[in-house]
């Protein structure tokens, strides 16, 4: 990142920008730098931000802030940021282990290995040793010396606001839409969508899935929306905060007791726009659901009622 933040365009943040951002964010709590309340506040401000300028002075007193402006990202590759002081080791999207730069270096944690290129690259046996012979002689022969794992992909909590602004901006990057037939965090690290194939005007969705590890992934193809009133729903119309307020209080008032089990489902709804369930349960199987408008109001309320 520039130390002069004026060096950066004038311009409005792209969305793979704002994502480092969140992540950068994420991976500061996880390190105890800032605090929950700094990061939900940063990161709602990050979402926000108007100008590139705005966005880098929510990470330039980190410890490793991303670079901005960042790289063009493809589809399948979008950086989830710096990992790793010591290293700069920067961990892709599906959890590559490293980056390989145009010398033949490839980064690891705490430096950098160079690849040999030609036939010799890797060790090999001489044509008269045996099969116990080691590729090297010397007191240090057979020994094999460990390389450093890189360092693991940062962890997303999608019961938090920075987790589900996460995995929206990754629906957003791998679908190349903000819209959705419908969205469901499962749990704290599982998601699922009917998500829009472009063109949106064809009315056409795809089942996709998200975890940690894969991100967004899919087997099946696209069908065609089947009922005429169903709409898609916009991912960014929703107060995050205040919808995940309402959480602790559909756990304690739908009669379900132990209801340790929560899902989040995102849709537009006929006559009530843009909407979540709340869903709660137990051990028992036994349910109840909490309906809140986006800006996080109780319109509906349905406990489980015992026989």
């Amino acid at each position: 990142m520039p130390d002069d933040s004026t060096e950066l365009p004038a311009r409005s943040p792209r969305d793979d920008e704002r994502l480092a951002v969140v992540r950068a964010l994420a991976q500061a709590r996880s390190r105890g730098q800032i605090t929950q309340a700094d990061q939900l506040e940063r990161t709602d401000m990050a979402i926000r931000a108007d100008t590139l300028t705005d966005l880098a002075a929510l990470v330039e007193d980190l410890d490793s802030p991303p670079a901005l402006p960042g790289p063009l990202s493809s589809r399948r590759g979008l950086l989830l940021g710096v990992a790793g002081l010591a290293a700069g080791v920067v961990v892709g999207a599906v959890g590559a282990g490293a980056l390989s730069g145009s010398d033949g270096s490839e980064a690891v944690a705490g430096g950098t290995r160079t690849a040999t290129a030609g036939p010799t690259s890797r060790p090999t046996a001489s044509p008269t040793a045996g099969p116990t012979a080691s590729p090297t002689a010397g007191p240090t022969a057979g020994v094999t010396t460990p390389v450093p794992s890189a360092a693991p992909v940062p962890v997303v909590d999608l019961f938090t606001v920075a987790g589900i602004e996460t995995l929206f901006a990754d629906y957003r990057e791998q679908m190349g839409t903000w819209k959705a037939y419908e969205l469901t965090v499962i749990n704290a690290t599982q998601a699922r969508a009917d998500a829009v194939v472009r063109p949106i005007g064809k009315r056409r969705l795809q089942w996709w899935s998200w975890d940690p590890d894969e991100r967004w992934n899919t087997i099946f193809d696209p069908r065609p929306v089947g009922d005429p009133g169903v709409r898609a729903v916009d991912l960014r119309d929703f107060d995050l905060a205040a919808v995940l307020a309402r959480v602790p209080k559909a756990q304690r008032s739908l009669n379900v007791e132990g209801a340790a089990d929560v899902d989040l489902r995102f849709f537009r709804a006929p006559g009530a726009g843009s909407v979540v369930v709340i869903s709660v349960s137990n051990q028992f199987r036994e349910h109840g659901a909490l309906v809140v408008d986006r800006a996080g109001r109780i319109i509906e309320r349905h406990p489980f009622v015992r026989s």
